[in-house]
């Protein structure tokens, strides 16, 4: 096996530890204890006895989603819409990763650091995402699940959609779909 592969595995299988860990912990590993609701990006909560799954990593909630926030000065929002192709999708998170460039000029490597990359608010009911004040520069969408993560691609081509993000501006992408058709 190559070693990208058993780094995959390895990513993939401590992404998983962490999403049973979090389960088996907000449900009190057996105790007859309760989990407080929890509030979602559209601010729905749990009712007693029923049953909520988070993603391990906490989106930032910014009530109300100030969906036409203009940027602040030198920084860019980037705004679009998340339609699900698959009953069996589970969309954790979305993720702005940085577009490296490579020695090919028309190729590029995403970046994604999970603690520092920038993180979507997501409105979990019309599935609209943005991004609120982010450094001006190229980017790539990566949608996580709890087993997998891959950037986002263009509607039109297939190919992975890159975005251009420019100070003082509000981008929208539109819509994309997950996961790629």
């Amino acid at each position: 096996m190559s070693k990208r592969v058993i780094s995959t595995c390895l990513s993939r299988l401590i992404l998983l530890v962490v999403l049973l860990s979090t389960i088996l912990l907000g449900v009190g590993c057996g105790n007859d204890q309760q989990a407080a609701p929890t509030a979602t990006a559209s601010q729905e909560t749990s009712t007693p006895g029923e049953s909520v799954l988070e993603s391990p990593i906490a989106t930032p909630v910014v009530s109300p989603i100030e969906w036409d926030a203009t940027p602040e000065a030198g920084k860019a929002n980037l705004r679009g819409r998340i339609l699900i192709t698959e009953e069996t999708a589970l969309l954790g998170e979305l993720f702005l990763a940085a577009a490296v460039p490579t020695s090919e000029p028309d190729i590029f490597l995403l970046e994604l650091d999970e603690k520092n990359s920038p993180r979507a608010l997501i409105d979990r009911t019309t599935w609209e995402f943005i991004f609120l004040n982010i450094e001006p520069g190229k980017y790539g969408l990566i949608a996580w699940e709890p087993m997998q993560s891959a950037p986002l691609a263009e509607p039109e081509t297939g190919n992975t959609l890159y975005v251009d993000l420019s100070a003082d501006q509000v981008h929208d992408v539109g819509t994309l779909y997950f996961p790629n058709p």
